[in-house]
Order: C-alpha cells, then sequence, then structure tokens
C-alpha cells in the first residue's frame, strides 16, 4: 500500500478539523470513526469490539484541539506497521507524547559524505546546531506542536 483507508480518513479528519476542506467537526468526527473502523477491521477485529470501542470515553470524538490530539493519536496507531510513517507522523505532531526514551528525529549523514565531501557537510552540521539523532529538522515543530 501507498496509503490504508485507515490513514487517508484521518488525514480527511485533520483536514475538516483544522477547517482546510468543508464540514468542521462534524465531518471531522465522521473521518476519524472511519479510520480508526477501518484500522481495526484490517487486523480482523469483530464489528461489536470496535463499537465498544468507539464508545470509550477517551475515544469519542471531543472536536476542537482535544479532537485534533484524538486523531493524531489514533493515526499513530494505526500507523503500527508502517513505523517510518508513525516516526514522522509524531515528527510532525509530537503526538503521542512519548516520554521513555529520546526519540531520533534525524538521520545521520553518511561516512561517504565526510569522504567526499566534508567542507560542506562540516557546514551543513554548523548550521543545523550539530549532528546528534535528538536534534531537530527545520520540518519540526519547535514550539507549535500540537500535543504537548
Amino acid at each position: 500500500y501507498v496509503m490504508s483507508f485507515a490513514e487517508f480518513s484521518f488525514i480527511k479528519a485533520e483536514a475538516a478539523e483544522r477547517g482546510w476542506i468543508p464540514g468542521g467537526a462534524v465531518t471531522a468526527r465522521q473521518y476519524y470513526e472511519e479510520g480508526i473502523r477501518a484500522s481495526m477491521q484490517d487486523w480482523g477485529v469483530a464489528e461489536t469490539a470496535i463499537t465498544t470501542y468507539l464508545a470509550q470515553p477517551r475515544v469519542l470524538y471531543a472536536g476542537g484541539t482535544a479532537g485534533l490530539q484524538q486523531i493524531l493519536l489514533q493515526k499513530w496507531i494505526a500507523a503500527f506497521t508502517a513505523g517510518f510513517e508513525a516516526w514522522s507522523e509524531w515528527r510532525r505532531t509530537n503526538c503521542p507524547t512519548l516520554t521513555p526514551a529520546a526519540i531520533p528525529r534525524r538521520v545521520i549523514y553518511p561516512q561517504t559524505e565526510q569522504s567526499f565531501n566534508d567542507a560542506n557537510l562540516q557546514a551543513a552540521i554548523s548550521s543545523q546546531g550539530g549532528q546528534e539523532l535528538t536534534n531537530r529538522l527545520w520540518i519540526d515543530p519547535a514550539g507549535g506542536a500540537i500535543c504537548p
């Protein structure tokens, strides 16, 4: 798959909640529940279990900032077997809030860069504040992350 139906549904839910597409919170909720249902169906979860899951207070769609956090959490959960996708979403949104360990935000430059392009490599590393795995990239939100 390039993109699962669940991921597509969560993208539409986020877009609706943010006002990028019409429908607002009502449409966001529809796509949010559609994404959860599609993800669980992919894993063979029974329809009654899906309905029970959707009825839990922590899963019921809240709308607004809380709803956006719910969408992003469920999207991250649905990406369980697509590790790079889940990691990219976490980097983009900081959702969910993970605290067990430092999580890499970037990939270190390969040794060939040092061997064949060291001057430019050192300039890039200097302008980026170092080459630590946990350094933020220019695409990573610093203070504007959705989750704390």
